[in-house]
């Protein structure tokens, strides 16, 4: 969980792999791949490696950085061991998940509410009494 260099390298290959993606290559498929291999920098290795490193590893890395740096925030990546198992065996589970608080609440049952960022007004009277 967002702490370490190992941690910063794993992730910086799981946001380059994204980011490199070939088109019409989803989300999904890069991170079931890396999934498949427990391994985000091996497969970036073994798919864009080169002499002088993957493209974009840096970059990544910098965005990763940035991340971290944004407060009170912590960073789970799918392959992280705090990432909730169920939102992990979804088809299209996110890469990364931001997270501010205590990350034992999300091994806990829950629900989800998946909408727009201009809620309408039913939703902001309902949501509350859930």
């Amino acid at each position: 969980m967002s702490d370490g260099p190992e941690w910063l390298e794993e992730a910086a290959a799981l946001w380059a792999l994204i980011a490199q993606r070939p088109r019409g290559t989803s989300v999904a498929t890069v991170v079931a791949q890396v999934l498949e291999h427990r391994d985000a920098q091996g497969v970036l290795a073994q798919t864009h490696g080169n002499l002088l490193g993957p493209p974009g590893l840096d970059e990544a890395r910098a965005e990763v950085r940035s991340w971290l740096s944004a407060g009170d925030l912590k960073v789970l990546s799918v392959l992280d061991e705090d990432y909730p198992a169920k939102l992990r065996a979804v088809h299209d589970a996110p890469p990364f998940i931001f997270v501010r608080g205590d990350v034992e609440v999300l091994q806990r049952g829950g629900i989800c509410v998946v909408g727009t960022r201009k809620a309408v007004s039913y939703t902001h009277l309902t949501l509350p009494t859930i």
